[in-house]
């Protein structure tokens, strides 16, 4: 029985210290190109930002993001904001997950993708920044935290 146990305890604590260790290795900021479509995925601070562009017309497509979790080969996304679709704000959403050589490998949609890593969060000015305040004429006025849905 005491064997058991000790194997269910390894076996959990291994468990974590992988997830962990995904998580840390995901970390930054990544680049998926299709044709002149540029896709980047950030994730910092347990918090996803996805946005598309159009390169060669220099054009926006899209972004949304919000909190992320990563449990076992699952990337689960609690979306808070979505430029082009705010219906799809406060839904949850599930995509498959791979790290095989330093490459990101997803399925977002019906589409599968390998992303490249530009970034790894590794500098004095990475993590998730909220604007607190804006000045109006010579006044600076206090923005308090709230939503903004």
């Amino acid at each position: 029985m005491k064997t058991i146990i000790l194997f269910l305890c390894l076996s959990a604590f291994y468990y974590q210290s992988s997830l962990a260790q995904t998580k840390q290795q995901i970390e930054g900021a990544w680049l998926f190109e299709e044709g002149d479509i540029h896709h980047t995925l950030v994730f910092v601070d347990s918090y996803l930002s996805y946005s598309t562009f159009d390169i060669k017309n220099k054009k926006f497509i899209n972004t949304w993001g919000g909190p992320y979790k990563i449990q076992a080969d699952k990337l689960l996304i609690s979306i808070e904001f979505n430029a082009m679709d705010s219906s799809d704000v406060r839904s949850e959403h599930a995509f498959d997950i791979k790290l095989i050589d330093n490459k990101l490998l997803t399925k977002i949609g019906n589409k599968e993708q390998a992303w490249k890593k530009t970034d790894d969060n590794n500098n004095p000015l990475s993590g998730v920044w909220r604007i607190t305040a804006r000045k109006v004429e010579e006044k600076m006025n206090e923005m308090p935290l709230r939503d903004r849905r």
